[in-house]
């Protein structure tokens, strides 16, 4: 079985979402090599954790009509984000069967 490592590209878009009564975060994540079609909401918090060098801030592709509300993330917590890594840690998160 091979495993797909794959980094983030671009961030389309940012949301807020309630789970278990929290407002979290997620950014709408295009990979590297992949198509906006396959692109997958991921939790910020998860991003920078994994992704420490990725600068979502800089990332987000801003468009017209969109709140810049919106675009301000306020910085997380210090202590949830992963700062001693130094490079990409190897995270399984999913492992794709090959098309038929």
């Amino acid at each position: 079985e091979q495993t797909e490592f794959v980094e983030p590209d671009t961030v389309l878009a940012v949301r807020k979402v309630c789970q278990q009564g929290e407002e979290v975060k997620q950014v709408l994540v295009q990979w590297k090599g992949k198509t906006a079609e396959e692109a997958t909401w991921e939790d910020v918090i998860m991003i920078k954790s994994q992704f420490p060098k990725f600068n979502i801030e800089d990332n987000v592709v801003e468009e017209e009509g969109i709140d810049r509300d919106q675009m301000n993330l306020p910085q997380l917590n210090d202590e949830l984000v992963n700062h001693t890594s130094s490079g990409p840690k190897e995270w399984k998160v999913y492992s794709r069967r090959a098309k038929k």
